[in-house]
C-alpha cells in the first residue's frame, strides 16, 4: 500500500487503487481467480464472544461473502489498434482474426474490453488535405477481427480517425454500430463527439469518453458536412465532466496526447490528465506515444499516461513492440485494484507475456504517487525508463 504500511491483510471489499495486491504461490488474487477457485488463499477472521453472538456474526460474514462478489466486475484496456499499412498485409495473408488470435481468450475473461482504434474502416473517402504524411484506412473485412477479438468499446478520438475525410469516418461508425461495437470521441459537433459510450455491468453504469490532442481535429466536405474529434475545450470541460460523473457510476476518459516514442509524459500532459480526475473522471487512459509510460494513483483516481501499442506494425524497436494492457476491477462503483499486463507484438500479432522480463517491465514503469497537482515544469519526476 502507499502511505499506510508495507504489507498487510485487508478485506477484498475494502481495497482501492492505493493498495497493491500480491500473488500467493504464483496466483494473483483477481476476480477471475477467486470466482474459479484458482486463488484459494482466502482467510476469514472471526471475533469470538459468547456462542450466540458468534453464530450471528458468522452468519453475517457468510451473507456478505455471498453478495459482494456478485457485484464485482473487471475491465481491460489496451492501447493503439491499427489495422492498416503493414498490419493489413498480415491480415490479407492470414485472415481478419490474425492480430487477435493469441490474446482473445484472455480478453474475453473480462466484462468490458477497451482500446483505441487508430485506423478508419472504409473503402470510401479521400485523403485529408493539407497533406499530413501518414494515412490509415483498413478494409471493412477487418470488422470480423474486431468482433472476434473480444473488445467491446473503442476510442475514435485520435489523429487518424479523420485521415480519409467525412465519408470514411462515417462508414467506420456505421460498421461498428452494425456489429454491436461501441465507440466515442467523434461526431458532427463537439456535443456529438462528447457523447459517451455507455455499458452496464451488474447494475453499474460505465461511461467512456475520448479526447484527441493531436492534429487533425476536424475535416469538412462543405459547411454542413463536417466531422470532428473531441478536443479538451477547457472553458466547458469542468461542467461537462461533472454532468457525466453525476449521471454515470464510473467515468473513463481516453486521451490521445503527448510526444511519440518518449517513455515519460511531459509536464503539460501530466497536468492535463490530472485535471480530468480533479473534475470527476475516475480513470484516464493515455494513447498515442506508441510506447508505455507510467501509471499514477491520483486523488483516488487512476491515470495510465500511455498504454503504448496493442496491435501495430512498428516492429523496428522493442519499445514499440511492447505494450501494456491494464486490468481494472470494481465492486459496483468502488475501485478494487488495477493490474498491468505486458503484451508483445510480433508481425502485428499481440500476445501476453508472463515472464521475468514482463515483470521487470511492469516494476520499472514510472509510478507517480503525488496527491498534489503541483507545478511540474523543470521538476524531475524521478521516473525510470523501460
Amino acid at each position: 500500500s502507499m502511505g499506510r504500511m508495507d504489507s498487510g491483510i485487508v478485506s477484498f471489499q475494502h481495497m482501492d487503487f492505493t493498495i497493491r495486491p500480491v500473488a500467493v504461490d504464483g496466483v494473483f488474487p483477481d476476480i477471475d481467480s477467486i470466482r474459479t477457485g484458482r486463488y484459494n488463499k482466502i482467510y476469514r477472521a472471526y471475533v469470538y464472544t459468547d456462542a450466540e453472538k458468534d453464530r450471528l456474526y458468522t452468519k453475517a460474514i457468510d451473507s456478505i461473502g455471498d453478495t459482494w462478489l456478485e457485484k464485482t466486475f473487471s475491465l481491460i484496456a489496451g492501447g493503439d489498434v491499427m489495422l492498416s499499412r503493414g498490419t493489413a498485409k498480415y491480415i490479407e495473408k492470414s485472415g481478419p482474426t490474425y492480430p487477435f488470435e493469441k490474446i482473445y481468450d484472455e480478453i474475453r475473461k473480462y466484462d468490458i474490453a477497451f482500446a483505441n482504434l487508430e485506423s478508419v474502416i472504409s473503402t470510401a473517402g479521400k485523403r485529408f488535405s493539407p497533406n499530413k504524411g501518414i494515412y490509415f484506412r483498413a478494409d471493412p473485412s477487418v470488422v470480423t477481427g474486431l468482433v472476434y477479438s473480444g473488445f467491446d468499446v473503442f476510442s475514435l478520438g485520435n489523429n487518424h480517425s479523420l485521415d480519409w475525410g467525412v465519408d470514411a469516418i462515417k462508414e467506420t461508425m456505421r460498421l461498428l454500430d452494425k456489429n454491436g461495437l461501441k465507440y466515442t470521441g467523434v461526431g458532427r459537433t463537439e456535443e456529438e463527439a462528447f457523447k459517451p459510450a455507455v455499458l452496464s455491468v451488474r447494475g453499474t453504469t460505465i461511461a467512456f469518453i475520448s479526447f484527441n490532442d493531436i492534429y487533425p481535429f476536424e475535416v469538412q466536405e462543405n459547411r454542413t458536412n463536417v466531422m470532428q474529434t473531441l478536443m479538451m475545450n477547457e472553458p466547458l470541460l469542468q461542467d461537462k465532466i461533472k454532468y457525466l460523473s453525476d449521471r454515470y457510476d464510473i467515468l473513463i476518459a481516453s486521451v490521445h496526447s503527448g510526444a511519440e516514442y518518449i517513455n515519460e509524459p511531459e509536464p503539460q500532459k501530466v497536468r492535463k490528465m490530472r485535471k480530468l480526475i480533479d473534475y470527476g473522471t475516475d480513470i484516464v487512459i493515455g494513447t498515442h506515444p506508441h510506447v508505455v509510460q507510467g501509471i499514477e494513483v491520483y486523488r483516488g483516481g487512476l491515470i495510465a499516461y500511455s498504454l503504448g501499442n496493442c496491435i501495430f506494425d512498428q516492429s523496428w524497436s522493442q519499445e514499440t513492440s511492447t505494450g501494456m494492457m491494464l486490468e481494472i476491477s470494481f465492486l459496483g462503483a468502488k475501485p478494487l485494484y488495477y493490474r498491468p499486463h505486458i503484451i508483445s507484438i510480433d508481425r502485428s500479432q499481440a500476445r501476453f507475456l508472463n515472464t521475468t522480463t514482463a515483470r521487470q517491465l511492469i516494476s520499472s514503469c514510472l509510478l507517480y504517487t503525488s496527491d498534489a497537482a503541483d507545478e511540474l515544469d523543470g521538476v524531475d519526476l524521478g521516473g525510470r525508463r523501460i
